[in-house]
């Protein structure tokens, strides 16, 4: 029936030969909707110590905290290698029409090799932290009416992670190969599994704080920390604040950050993918400029190497530099408001490579192409690098409205936020890009150019109402170096309703709280007031969470209720 169905489609030109292996996807109906229950213990223990010696205070503090989960296949797996052997008897038709269905047999044959009840693995986190600070009076004073101040402190912490699979499996009847290889297209695989690893981070931190004028004070701050495998960074911290007046006040900082790799990105293990079937095409860019296939160009056929991703222990730490300047206006009791210039710029760091990024700077990872003796690319490495880093700067703006209207009390609240550059580098060495705010970017970030909450509140007696606004800026999807469909990117074919402007998302959240009832207090909201639909995007269309939407932007569930109690005991 498919041989016959294809042939009448494309021809006898299609060089069709039957009994020759196809590509296909099949979705088990039968074997019930996918599943997981995962189960997650938390548990932490505290104790700390806390008094003065002399004019000089103190804390210190010994804590353990720990994060297990377990996730257990509820419903809808099956084993591989029994699937597969059923497979080959022909007992399971996958290309079932409307109105057809399994026979019983085949229905009990796939109950049998259900995964159902299965760990499919389970990961424990634990931290051991000690601390300790000083703080006090220096016991001199500048210019102002107030002394200098001074904290100092120490931390020790022990960081340790694992990931793994079952303690125990049935190996008799299954193979033991874990994660998707084990139970078929159940999440993860067993080379993400990982043994413990563990860490130890020591720290030294000092601060002043020193009022310079009764009206300017000034933050001096430094910390030194070091870590199993990454050795020393010390960072500062500078910041200001000047207040001329009662109703303004000026405030600025700069600081430098550390942030080493966490342990998935550091040792998960290395999983091997086909190319064939994942919906990607891939040319040799060596010979094909762009690594996009091209018909009759020689050079630019289609190669399906083997993806590798996973762990890579040569990452180095991510350093940062933050700084801000700004302003807080309270001209009269009823109004307020804080606008705030930042830049932060971040190099060195972690993350996965795209294959449109390979391709397009196949001159800067061609050592990502790897080859075998005849210079055929066998293998992509998609594995977690260090690279450039990111140049992003924007204004921050919060401002407050207050006042009486029928005898109750209203205020309008604005938190705001304006992107003005987001800039990239693919290597330390490599120039900045141009500007990308308003655009879906190579590396996937989505740097929107305006975002703002917007809410409006009143108030009397036992009842208090809530009317907000979210915005968030719309953007051009998928650019050309993105993760835009490759035959839409090329010219191939593009859709007659096509639209590469992704349109604003604004929605209305409204709650209302009553509290007439001593120690009680109940909230009833409505998200998403007016139903609003998620703006289409072409990013996620086929893949990822969003499936056509944006998550980071958007929620696809519409209007929702709640209802809130809380009641104090105390």
């Amino acid at each position: 029936m498919v041989y016959n169905a294809l042939l009448g489609y494309f021809g006898p030109q299609s060089n069709l030969r039957y009994g020759n292996p196809i590509a296909y996807r099949w979705r088990c109906y039968e074997c019930g909707p996918r599943e997981y229950t995962t189960t997650t213990k938390a548990s932490r223990l505290l104790l700390g110590l806390d008094g003065n010696i002399g004019n000089w205070g103190y804390t210190a503090g010994l804590s353990r905290s720990s994060s297990k989960a377990q996730s257990i296949l509820s419903n809808g797996f099956v084993f591989t290698a029994p699937l597969k052997e059923l497979m080959r008897t022909g007992q399971i038709n996958p290309f079932l029409l409307p109105g057809q269905s399994q026979s019983p047999a085949t229905l009990a044959a796939l109950e049998a090799i259900s995964a159902n009840g299965t760990e499919l693995y389970h990961g424990e986190t634990t931290t051991t932290t000690f601390d300790a600070t000083f703080n006090g009076s220096l016991g001199f004073d500048l210019w102002a009416s107030e002394p200098v101040q001074a904290a100092a402190g120490v931390e020790w912490r022990r960081e340790e992670y694992e990931f793994g699979g079952p303690a125990l499996w049935d190996t008799t009847a299954n193979p033991l190969t874990g994660g998707n290889a084990w139970i078929y297209q159940a999440a993860g695989d067993a080379s993400n599994y990982m043994t413990g690893k563990s860490r130890t981070v020591k720290a030294v931190y000092a601060e002043l704080l020193v009022p310079v004028f009764d009206s300017f004070n000034a933050i001096i701050s430094g910390r030194r920390d070091e870590y199993d495998g990454f050795g020393s960074t010390f960072n500062p911290k500078y910041s200001f604040k000047w207040q001329p007046a009662d109703w303004l006040a000026l405030r600025g900082s700069y600081s430098t950050g550390f942030k080493v790799p966490d342990f998935a990105k550091l040792f998960r293990g290395v999983t091997e993918s086909p190319s064939v079937g994942s919906g990607v095409d891939i040319a040799d860019p060596a010979s094909c400029p762009g690594g996009d296939p091209q018909a009759g160009v020689p050079g630019c056929e289609n190669i399906w190497p083997t993806i590798l991703t996973g762990g890579n222990p040569n990452l180095k730490p991510e350093e940062a530099e933050q700084r801000s300047i700004g302003f807080v206006l309270a001209p009269t009791a009823n109004f307020n408001i804080s606008v705030d210039w930042w830049e932060i710029e971040r190099l060195a760091t972690v993350r996965s490579t795209s294959l449109r990024e390979l391709k397009d700077n196949y001159g800067i990872f061609s050592e990502n192409w790897i080859r075998d003796a005849s210079g055929n690319v066998v293998q992509i490495d998609q594995r977690y690098v260090n690279t450039g880093g990111t140049l992003t700067r924007g204004i921050e703006i919060d401002a407050s409205l207050r006042g009486e209207l029928f005898e109750g009390d209203w205020r309008i609240h604005l938190n705001g936020n304006y992107l003005d550059q987001y800039k990239t580098k693919t290597l330390e060495t490599s120039p900045w890009s141009a500007n990308q705010v308003g655009k879906f970017t190579t590396w996937g970030i989505l740097p929107l150019k305006w975002k703002h909450t917007l809410g409006f509140s009143w108030a009397k007696g036992d009842w208090a109402h809530t009317l907000t606004q979210v915005y968030r800026d719309g953007y051009l999807d998928a650019p050309a170096s993105g993760y835009q469909p490759t035959r839409i990117r090329t010219g191939v074919y593009v859709p007659p309703a096509y639209d590469p402007k992704v349109e604003e998302y604004i929605t209305y959240n409204y709650s209302v709280t009553w509290t007439g009832f001593d120690k009680l207090k109940a909230t009833f909201g409505i998200r998403n007031l007016l139903n609003t639909d998620p703006p289409f995007t072409l990013a996620y269309l086929d893949y990822g969470g969003g499936s056509g939407w944006e998550p980071r932007v958007a929620d696809p569930r519409g209007r929702a209720f709640n209802l809130m109690f809380e009641y104090t005991f105390f």
